[in-house]
């Protein structure tokens, strides 16, 4: 497992290999949190109070904090995770990203969310893409086209090939976040590589049910901690 760093807040894209406790304690946080994801738009501000929830006991698809040594936690098995990074106000967003959530524009609300209680501007963000399906393998059906065809960069974000089609979750959601002012050399897609056709990652479109998940985590590492603090809360993921 290879922990990620910008300045004092650290991330992870997990992949098959690595359970979620393994994960926590790497990345030395006093509390993991996770959601019970509904591929929504909503999301939760994290404080001292709600940081110590139990896992998946409150619905929602993003996450924000400023807080120190809590980790913010998506898992995913063919959707994308996001994690927003601003070093400016010391702040930190996770989104889990289905095309549900892309065409509702979930990266959006995530940094309205970010704006409204840290001040965070677009200029102050980098944007960490992670594993996803990609295009080679996002098989969709023909109807499929109509939840992204208002937008005006729908026609790229599809590819036809021996009369069929798929979508390109990725570069959808790039052109959203450059859509919304984020530079685009603040966007970083390097973690990301496709769930479906590399078995390194789960993927419930290669596996069905018995598809696990990987888990994505970011968080800021404040002043080090006297005493190793990790314990879970968590429930493996199926």
């Amino acid at each position: 497992m290879k922990v990620q760093s910008k300045n004092n807040i650290f991330f992870y894209f997990g992949n098959a290999q690595e359970e979620i406790d393994a994960v926590a304690q790497k990345l030395r946080v006093q509390a993991l949190v996770l959601l019970d994801q509904t591929h929504g738009i909503n999301g939760h501000v994290i404080t001292e109070y709600n940081c110590h929830m139990p896992a998946k006991s409150a619905e929602g698809d993003f996450l924000v904090t400023d807080l120190a040594h809590i980790g913010l936690g998506v898992v995913t098995a063919d959707c994308l995770p996001i994690i927003f990074v601003d070093s400016v106000h010391n702040a930190i967003g996770i989104a889990h990203v289905g095309w549900c959530g892309s065409v509702q524009n979930i990266v959006g609300e995530t940094l309205q969310c970010m704006k409204k209680n840290y001040g965070t501007t677009v200029q102050d963000v980098s944007v960490f893409l992670g594993p996803c399906a990609h295009v080679c393998c996002y098989k969709v059906q023909e109807d499929f086209i109509a939840h992204v065809a208002p937008f005006s960069f729908s026609s790229d974000a599809i590819a036809q090939r021996d009369n069929a089609f798929f979508f390109d979750l990725l570069y959808f959601n790039k052109q959203i976040l450059l859509s919304l002012g984020i530079a685009p050399g603040s966007l970083n897609d390097q973690y990301s590589c496709c769930t479906i056709c590399n078995e390194n990652y789960f993927s419930y479109r290669r596996q069905g049910d018995k598809a696990g998940r990987q888990v994505s985590v970011v968080s800021i590492r404040g002043k080090e901690l006297k005493n190793e603090i990790y314990s879970s809360n968590s429930s493996r993921y199926p």
